[in-house]
């Protein structure tokens, strides 16, 4: 019988009983045990499970080493304008955050050769756009262990569209994307969790194959046995009528894309600034632009000239409500020509419902 090391109720005990014990360590254990104290909480904070003793120890300094991370940085003063924080990724190696960043194929190569005409109205713009008060975005999902962000991007996109055509928001499936949109129509991708997708395509296939519901077709993360396609059947839901497909590093018409509906953007999210990411507006020089994770944009604040605010974009995750904002991410307005922080600014796209 394998025994489990750790888990949420055993978790609980131990920081009581511990707590109980600090006052009274020496003072040069004292820090040391502080630290296993927050690896406790933080087991049962995230219901983490070990399956050996080996194992809880190497996450535990897995653990520290993460954690001596996140409080250096976060007591640099460097013109910072957020902070990073313990998440689910916290007993992670670096080599398995990064295997995480692996859900997109690069778009902006594939979408070379595409034409597009693209009319807008450069009037003026809202001071601020939040979809999520408009009631167009549903509750933040986890995407496990899977490369699935383009499907949960591309999901999302749609029921934020379908709402802005119809006044209703529906659940729509992730997982028929990643079980049926496979091949030449949705990038050349292979099916299965284990598999990126380019976000446009993705966009693009809703145009002949209609969403189904999430509770007729719901995700299996990594438990998945099978990558067989069951869309046909189940009702259709919502389909796309049109996609616009944004010029690189416009802003512009990623703001006017805003106003009209949630917008699917590619992200580089391999750095630990970005994994540990908790609040505040992300402003993170170091990151890169080499386009690895999708995630929905479903606002934006404009700058603030007056008070020296360079404005933000805002940005839901796949990473469950512990990662970041309660699943969000305000990423900082660069100019006009820039690729934006992690690339924000350089890769978007967005589907109009029939």
């Amino acid at each position: 019988m394998k025994l489990l090391w750790a888990n949420t109720a055993t978790a609980i005990a131990l920081v009581a009983c511990g707590y109980l014990y600090f006052s009274q360590a020496p003072q040069n254990s004292q820090m040391l045990f502080q630290e296993e104290g927050d690896f406790l909480e933080f087991i049962a904070r995230h219901s983490k499970q070990y399956s050996s003793k080996e194992d809880f120890e190497r996450r535990s300094l897995i653990f520290r080493e993460n954690l001596e991370f996140i409080t250096q940085k976060n007591e640099e003063n460097s013109g910072r304008t957020y902070t990073l924080g313990v998440n689910k990724f916290a007993d992670w190696t670096k080599e398995e955050r990064r295997a995480l960043s692996k859900g997109v194929i690069e778009t902006r190569v594939l979408r070379q050769s595409i034409q597009q005409e693209k009319t807008f109205d450069y009037g003026v713009l809202p001071q601020s756009v939040d979809w999520r008060q408009k009631g167009a975005v549903n509750p933040v999902q986890d995407q496990g262990t899977c490369n699935t962000c383009w499907a949960f991007a591309t999901t999302a996109a749609m029921e934020g569209s379908y709402f802005a055509a119809h006044g209703v928001l529906k659940k729509l499936s992730e997982q028929m994307m990643i079980d049926c949109c496979t091949g030449d129509g949705c990038g050349g991708r292979d099916p299965g969790c284990r598999h990126g997708g380019c976000i446009h395509c993705a966009l693009e296939w809703m145009q002949t194959h209609p969403q189904v519901l999430e509770s007729d077709y719901p995700y299996l993360e990594a438990n998945a046995t099978s990558t067989t396609c069951r869309r046909d059947l189940y009702p259709p839901q919502a389909s796309a009528k049109s996609v616009s497909i944004l010029d690189e590093n416009d802003i512009q018409q990623m703001l006017i894309g805003l106003t009209i509906v949630p917008v699917a953007v590619g992200v580089d999210s391999e750095t630990d600034e970005f994994m540990f990411y908790k609040s505040g507006i992300f402003n993170f020089k170091g990151c890169g632009t080499d386009i690895d994770h999708a995630m929905l944009a479903v606002g934006y604040r404009l700058p603030q000239p007056s008070s020296n605010d360079s404005g933000y974009w805002i940005v839901r995750n796949s990473f469950g409500l512990s990662w970041g904002e309660q699943g969000y991410i305000r990423f900082a307005m660069t100019p006009d020509g820039d690729p934006g922080i992690c690339g924000v600014q350089s890769d978007s796209q967005y589907a109009i419902a029939n």
